[in-house]
């Protein structure tokens, strides 16, 4: 299993400022008082609870407004990113003008693929 760099916290707090919610509107909406609530999704948003529940990310993305479809699916594709980041990390090189000019034009269309 790859360990992803970018994580659920991390795409979570994403999904919340994109939907314009400050982390008290968000502790609001899930029914947590304000002082403590706010530091829960701040902890959870700041990878500070590493395992959180299933049901505690359902209820966060219903407060925020976002599917659990599309969060499920941007995990997905910054999983297969960062994969394809660590197998181009491995790849040598070919030495030669010609060579590096193929691999350089097969590497192009393999990242508009994965893009």
């Amino acid at each position: 299993m790859i360990k992803m760099s970018i994580t659920i916290g991390k795409v979570l707090g994403k999904f919340r400022k994109q939907s314009g919610l400050s982390q008290i509107e968000v502790a609001e909406r899930m029914k947590l008082s304000v002082k403590s609530g706010r530091k829960y999704i701040s902890r959870l948003e700041n990878e500070q609870i590493k395992q959180p529940f299933l049901n505690t990310i359902l209820v966060y993305l219903d407060a925020i407004g976002v599917s659990w479809a599309t969060f499920f699916n941007e995990l997905s594709i910054l999983k297969s990113k960062q994969s394809h980041a660590e197998i181009m990390s491995k790849v040598k090189l070919p030495v030669g003008y010609r060579l590096q000019k193929k691999l350089d034009r097969d590497t192009l269309l393999y990242e508009k693929q994965v893009q």
